[in-house]
């Protein structure tokens, strides 16, 4: 967290918070991580700054929140809860309250949540404390996403150099343009996509009324002849 901390006291900057995510591997009959088995993607979140981040406080319960049944989860560092995405629940059968084992620890679901509303950049099956994350991956107070929250006044593009001055020139920033960007350019895609499978389906349309043409003429060609035959005009057959 000592990033997220630092990127707190830049100029300009109104919060900051910070995420882990992981992967948390079944365990083998040896009693060690099995990567044979598909693991449980896990984000740890950062529940002293949820003014930003992947997840929001409930507010009501209403249209705005992730959280669609439960509770958040409980800042006492004791107990060990989870939240979970609907389709994981469905797919383990869990319910609030129902016990979770991650890795070599157990946890207890608080609440369900809808991934559908989430960050894609957090995107994630289960959700536990930014602290009891960072104590599963073993390596300090680290995190892999920052979140940061600008002061009206901030100069992004200042505020970016200052940031990979502080963290490293390998550090991804992504800012709302652009993820605007990446939208508007998506929804142009789609766009294209639906176009060509119009154009593909008017085309199929074509040949399917073109070859039905083709055959009624092909499977008529005797009684065609019959009738130019016995004097018919081209016009009239």
């Amino acid at each position: 967290m000592n990033g997220a901390r630092a990127l707190r006291l830049e100029p300009g900057v109104n919060a900051a918070s910070g995420s882990i995510q992981l992967w948390a591997f079944p365990l083998g009959a040896d009693g060690q991580a099995d990567a044979t088995r598909k693991p449980v993607v896990l984000t740890g979140i950062d529940l002293g700054e949820l003014r930003i981040g992947p997840i929001k406080p409930n507010k009501d319960k209403g249209a705005c929140c992730e959280i669609f049944e439960g509770e958040l989860l409980s800042r006492d560092p004791t107990k060990r809860e989870a939240l979970i995405n609907r389709q994981y629940a469905d797919l383990q059968q869990l319910g609030v309250g129902s016990p979770l084992r991650l890795w070599k620890h157990d946890f207890t679901v608080a609440g369900k949540i809808d991934p559908g509303k989430l960050a894609r950049i957090a995107g994630a099956e289960v959700f536990i404390s930014l602290p009891q994350a960072q104590e599963l991956f073993g390596k300090g107070e680290v995190v892999d996403t920052i979140y940061l929250k600008l002061k009206p006044e901030a100069d992004p593009k200042e505020l970016e150099r200052r940031i990979k001055g502080l963290l490293g020139d390998d550090t991804i920033i992504t800012t709302s343009s652009h993820l605007l960007a990446q939208a508007a350019g998506f929804e142009v895609l789609q766009q294209s996509l639906i176009q060509a499978f119009g154009l593909i389906v008017l085309i199929m349309v074509l040949l399917l009324v073109a070859k039905a043409a083709a055959s009624s003429v092909h499977e008529r060609t005797r009684e065609i002849g019959i009738l130019k035959a016995v004097g018919w005009k081209d016009s009239e057959v």
